[in-house]
């Protein structure tokens, strides 16, 4: 059943055009991921949707049936109601009919009659097709699933952070009884349990949701189908965002191929025309004058692929050499007050790990993150940066980003013996380009931010960045360029990160903060999940597991049970590290591959425009053409067949 359509939808503002001629269509079985860089236009789709801005031209129409809810409508306003109360109001039809109920019982104990007994009837019936017996523990299980606990539902919407606003209001329009959803960065604020919780929500939900989101695991989990809104149109695919990125590039390359089709058909026959004209004979005209109309013909068909939109590009320096001894934490406690956020975190990191730091919303990661950096006091413990480590950290709250002053002013204040030349030409490869960089910094968006603070982290000469959830308000273009830079950094990190796209690639070893301490996972996080289900306790480490395993078997001591598994432990991540280290060479080298492959294509590409306007009694001259591209041919075939080669060996090895 189809629930919305819209045609020739267009949208401009001022001097821009943010998209033009898009046409959709929602089935109830759409699960649709709504993807583009910042500034596209899709919260721009969204409010032309649910009727919030009018577009230039164009409509969006919907069946009888539709139940439309987007999350920006459910926004709570600054009052005194609970957080309860506040997102309970979704259910004010069913309050209604309670409170009507609870008037008839007491009528009918006074004075029954016919028409109370009748209207009870009917209102019973009411509430419970409704769901009016099973709404108070969906409302609850919702907030429960969504982070809050159980001591956050009496708090006044008033002391509720923003973060924790923007969950009510998903948590309502979850609760609304819609078949359309449209949401905007659902995952916002969410950590990863929360995450989790949404995915398996959405991914049962029965009808038709589209989700504005940056977060690729999120997406491959509960889309069905993807739009992508690039260069003011709109492409839609089937299929979760990894399978539209494979069908995207191959639609990409087909254009690409007929574009290069049409150009050699046309450069073709105006040789043919060329050639005619030198002939000079009035038979001639007539067949100059044909084969311009099929120029023209050719023409008038051809379509440009759209060249990539400008995006973020850069990669770290060489960091200054330290130690093998990068950070060590002994006994590390820290609470506020009655609190207590953690107690005996003991972590050692060693010269090029890749560790992230995982758990909860408020279990204190960002604190853990600001005494290793000295901007915060531990209770109790030791923390000790190694020999010649130069720590640099990444603010997701951006505290650092205050003020009136321009961003070029901001920049050349921090960094004042770069050249405003050198300054401008970084800040336009963070897509700050032109005037733009006098825009005031109170004036930039959490993406634009986000970036700036990027800049500034790798002109500082550190050999041990500490981040604090770097993906967080970028679009999934400058995602791509983060995960590559740091990909290739060379120097120790420790992440704090909901990004389990960004956790898969990256890291090498993970950590679960819990007031009790650190539990590590070896890996990465489909590890690190693996690890948890055959644990069957997602409070387990790997090590609790192990010990359980290990005391079924009653004839080893104890002791000689735990040099076991420690000799066990430290093997298997000698391995692991032996295997990703092997593993990021060949992909570097795939890399090197593909560079070389796409240039000696380029250069058949010439050599082939070449062979086809080359004059057929320049026997010796097409020979020489001919003998090169036989050449890049066969460099080509081998560069391939080694490209397949190491695709092999990057291939998962099986168990023997």
């Amino acid at each position: 059943m189809q629930l919305a359509a819209g045609h020739d939808l267009s949208v401009s503002f001022v001097t821009r055009e943010l998209f033009s001629g898009l046409d959709f269509t929602i089935q109830n079985t759409s699960h649709i991921g709504l993807v583009g860089m910042n500034g596209c236009g899709k919260t721009t789709l969204f409010k032309v949707m649910c009727g919030q801005l009018q577009p230039d031209s164009g409509s969006v129409a919907y069946s009888r049936e539709t139940r439309l809810a987007y999350m920006e409508q459910f926004l709570l306003a600054d009052e005194d109601t609970t957080l309860y109360e506040a997102v309970a109001q979704v259910f004010a039809g069913l309050s209604a009919i309670e409170n009507r109920l609870n008037e008839i019982n007491e009528q009918l104990e006074l004075a029954p009659t016919p028409a109370l007994l009748e209207e009870q009837q009917r209102l019973q019936e009411q509430y419970a097709d409704q769901g009016g017996y099973t709404y108070c523990s969906r409302l609850r299980s919702t907030l429960l699933g969504l982070g809050f606990a159980e001591r956050d539902f009496a708090l006044p919407v008033r002391a509720l952070s923003g973060g924790q606003r923007s969950k009510a209001a998903l948590a309502k329009v979850l609760l609304t009884e819609s078949n359309l959803l449209l949401l905007d960065e659902p995952t916002n604020h969410l950590d990863i349990n929360s995450i989790e919780w949404l995915e398996g929500y959405l991914a049962n939900y029965r009808g038709a949701f589209i989700v504005i989101s940056h977060d690729r695991y999120f997406l491959d989990k509960v889309t069905n189908e993807t739009w992508a809104l690039e260069h003011g149109t709109l492409r839609c695919f089937k299929g979760n965002y990894s399978q539209h990125l494979e069908k995207k590039e191959s639609e990409d390359q087909s254009l690409l191929r007929r574009y290069q089709n049409q150009l050699r058909e046309i450069r073709r026959i105006e040789s043919i025309c060329a050639q005619q004209k030198r002939f000079n004979q009035a038979r001639n005209y007539v067949t100059i004058a044909s084969k311009q109309k099929q120029i023209d013909r050719l023409k008038a068909d051809l379509r440009a692929p759209e060249a990539a939109a400008k995006t973020l590009g850069f990669s770290f320096s060489t960091p200054p050499p330290g130690g093998n001894d990068v950070l060590e934490l002994h006994e590390v406690a820290k609470g506020f007050g009655s609190k207590k956020l953690f107690a005996h975190v003991n972590m050692h990191v060693q010269k090029g790990e890749r560790i992230f730091l995982l758990g909860p919303n408020g279990c204190g990661k960002t604190t853990l993150m600001r005494i290793i950096m000295g901007q915060e006091t531990a209770d109790s413990g030791m923390v000790k940066l190694g020999a010649n480590i130069i720590p640099a950290y990444y603010d997701q709250l951006q505290t650092k980003l205050k003020g009136s002053e321009s961003i070029l002013e901001h920049m050349t204040n921090c960094y004042p013996r770069l050249t405003q030349t050198r300054i401008r030409t970084m800040l336009g490869s963070f897509l700050f380009p032109g005037e733009s960089v006098e825009k005031s910094i109170n004036e930039l968006s959490g993406g634009e931010r986000a970036r700036l603070e990027l800049m500034k982290l790798i002109l500082y000469p550190a050999n041990f960045l500490l981040l604090d959830e770097p993906s967080n308000h970028l679009d999934i273009e400058s995602r791509e360029a983060v995960e590559e830079a740091l990909l290739n950094y060379p120097g120790a990190m420790l992440v704090i990160s909901h990004d389990r796209y960004l956790i898969n690639r990256l890291a090498d070893r993970i950590y679960l903060l819990t007031t009790e301490g650190l539990q590590e996972y070896l890996g990465n996080y489909d590890d690190y999940l693996e690890q948890l289900n055959k644990s069957g306790d997602q409070t387990q480490s790997p090590l609790s597991l192990n010990k359980n395993i290990d005391t079924v078997i009653a004839e080893k001591p104890a002791v000689a049970q735990e040099e076991e598994k420690a000799t066990s432990a430290a093997e298997e991540y000698r391995r692991r590290k032996e295997e990703q280290a092997e593993a990021r060479r060949i992909q570097k080298k795939q890399e090197r591959l593909k560079l070389k492959i796409a240039e000696l294509e380029e250069e058949l590409e010439t050599v082939s425009d070449q062979i086809d306007a080359c004059a057929p009694e320049d026997y010796q001259l097409l020979m020489a053409f001919v003998a090169d591209r036989d050449r890049l041919e066969n460099e080509i075939l081998d560069l391939m067949e080694e490209a397949e080669q190491l695709k092999a060996l990057a291939q998962p090895k099986g168990i023997d």
